[in-house]
């Protein structure tokens, strides 16, 4: 019976991994004026390769599909070197860099169903740790060494204050999207409230333990980024779209110029000179 349980997770984790969409990352150099130019395919991989981000000194990480499974690849933008960080039975997804700035944090699918925050050196082949053994997580953001917010699954996904010294947790909201940002130059988090009529992007305090609402999202749409702390990027189909508080919503760039559409998730450089942007995959 136990031989049988564990032959009966492997082949949903496998089904699990092979239903994830064709997406490729391509990068972009972005200016002030958010005029997008020199598209890179950088993940160039068959099968499932999302959930971008940047470390600070300029290199990308992304979850990338090989042999049935996701990895954690790494790519220097100036090599265009790219470089397993993982190679485990378990899946991982949106590789992090944590603020001390030496490891990554990801979220570890575990061949019998387990999902949890996980912690990997950023060098290569190092050893994981669990992070968070009691939430099963499924994004995150980090606000400084010893805390993050969380994207915790469940009937109705909540948004979760963690602190890591006390392994304790505090729920800030419910009905929650995926894309959980710090915006630069703070210490507020901007977070998708879903609600039947609408969905808003709103701003939360952590020091006041107040919530405003930014703007309403593109219609139906969960994932974003910030360019700067007053700018909001988001995409639809192939358009990528751009909000201030003064101007509100506006078109940037038509990505089917470049064939590409089916924008989802987006992260942008730290010296704001780059774009990541997931899409189908154009083949």
């Amino acid at each position: 019976m136990h031989k049988q349980l564990i032959a009966t997770w492997l082949f949903l984790f496998t089904l699990l991994a092979e239903a994830q969409p064709s997406t490729e990352v391509f990068l972009f150099d972005i200016s002030d004026d958010l005029t997008l130019s020199n598209p890179v395919n950088v993940s160039a991989n068959e099968g499932y390769d999302n959930q971008p981000s940047f470390t600070a000194n300029g290199e990308l990480l992304y979850t990338s599909f090989r042999k049935g499974n996701t990895d954690l690849m790494k790519y220097d933008i100036i090599s265009g070197q790219r470089i397993y960080l993982t190679e485990t039975p378990a899946g991982e997804y949106s590789p992090t860099q944590m603020p001390s700035g030496e490891s990554l944090s990801t979220i570890t699918l575990e061949q019998n169903g387990r999902q949890l925050l996980w912690k990997y050196p950023l060098a290569k082949a190092g050893k994981g740790e669990e992070l968070v053994p009691f939430l099963k997580i499924g994004y995150h953001t980090w606000l400084n060494e010893d805390e993050l917010f969380a994207f915790v699954l469940g009937p109705h996904p909540t948004l979760q204050w963690i602190k890591l010294s006390s392994l304790r947790s505090e729920i800030i909201a419910e009905d929650i999207g995926r894309s959980l940002h710090i915006i630069p130059n703070t210490s507020l988090l901007s977070y998708v409230k879903k609600m039947d009529d609408q969905w808003v992007i709103r701003q939360y305090n952590p020091k006041t333990d107040a919530a405003v609402d930014l703007t309403t999202t593109q219609p139906e749409v969960e994932d974003m980024c910030w360019y700067d702390e007053n700018t909001l990027l988001m995409g639809k189909g192939s358009t990528l779209y751009s909000w201030t508080a003064v101007e509100g919503w506006k078109q940037v760039v038509d990505l089917s110029d470049w064939e590409l559409t089916g924008i989802t998730r987006m992260a942008v450089s730290r010296d704001q000179k780059k774009l990541a942007i997931v899409v189908n995959d154009p083949k």
